[in-house]
């Protein structure tokens, strides 16, 4: 995102930035706009996390006892330890809060699911990770066996990749939903504001939102573009016109590419950069905008 936008807000489903001294730096240099989530909330969810897991684990996921559990609904929506969820579970019924008003109800449910996310993420990219590490040190052995360098081996093609490392893929939809529903009811930044433009750096979410869509408009297609590396000097500069080639483009509601000026120095760093304005009333329900047209841009580094 830094490589594209001189600033943004984010939503980090965390109550500060304490344990991340480089994201803490972009929020001070004012370059990184947070809509941080109350510590209430988080220790709640946490707690409900926590329940859960303990459940699964001493219940290996029995199907029976979660359908009891979950019924319609796929999140918890009380503070329950596990022993009151086994108690429910024996009296055969789901757990229900009824001191929780329905709006209180569904932001913890968004903010629940936005934390499983996100330890779904973390658990992913540890696997692949490790997959990883394991592979090359099943190349090194058959490189060592063989008697050649490792390096000398053909390299693996795309098709030989064992999982893919946009973690949007997964609950595409939900990820969404919850994100645009829980980021509404913080209250912390005006969806309908016209100057706002919704960034993505995951392919997965961008075609989703596409293919919801009655009509878009292509407004930039640029598969490839250089960009700046951190620490350059000419990448203030250079993402101010980025900027303004950004606000011409929603006034226009198009872009040309030769508009965009590429990095023309020593740096070495590539991207992807895309802009589609979406319409249709699928669109207009999930974001919940008046708009008439919907600006989505992904940018994803190479």
């Amino acid at each position: 995102m830094y490589s594209f936008f001189n600033s943004f807000y984010f939503l980090p489903v965390a109550s500060d930035f304490n344990n991340d001294m480089q994201l803490d730096t972009l929020v001070k240099e004012q370059k990184l706009f947070p809509i941080f989530t109350p510590e209430k909330e988080l220790a709640m969810v946490a707690q409900q996390t926590d329940a859960y897991m303990q459940w699964a684990a001493n219940h290996k996921g029995n199907e029976h006892n979660l359908k009891i559990l979950l019924q319609d609904s796929p999140y918890f929506t009380s503070k329950s330890a596990v022993s009151s969820i086994r108690l429910e579970l024996e009296k055969g019924r789901a757990i229900k809060n009824k001191e929780v008003s329905s709006k209180e109800s569904d932001f913890s449910n968004r903010l629940l699911f936005l934390n499983f996310a996100k330890l779904s993420d973390a658990q992913h990219e540890q696997i692949d990770l490790e997959l990883n590490q394991l592979d090359n040190n099943q190349k090194d052995l058959f490189s060592t066996l063989k008697g050649i360098d490792s390096h000398d081996l053909e390299p693996e093609s795309d098709d030989d990749q064992r999982s893919d490392s946009d973690p949007g893929v997964y609950m595409t939809k939900e990820r969404i939903e919850s994100w645009l529903n829980y980021c509404r009811q913080l209250e912390q930044i005006d969806v309908n504001d016209s100057s706002v433009i919704f960034v993505t750096t995951s392919p997965a979410v961008f075609d989703y939102l596409i293919s919801i869509s009655d009509d878009y408009v292509n407004a930039l297609d640029m598969e490839y573009i250089k960009v700046h590396e951190n620490g350059c000097e000419d990448k203030k500069q250079w993402l101010k016109t980025l900027e303004k080639s950004f606000e011409l483009a929603l006034q226009a509601g198009s872009i040309k590419e030769n508009e965009i000026t590429e990095a023309s120095d020593s740096c070495k760093l590539s991207g992807q950069l895309k802009l589609v304005f979406l319409s249709g009333s699928d669109i207009k329900e999930t974001f919940n905008i008046s708009s008439k047209n919907i600006p989505l841009c992904l940018v994803t580094l190479k």
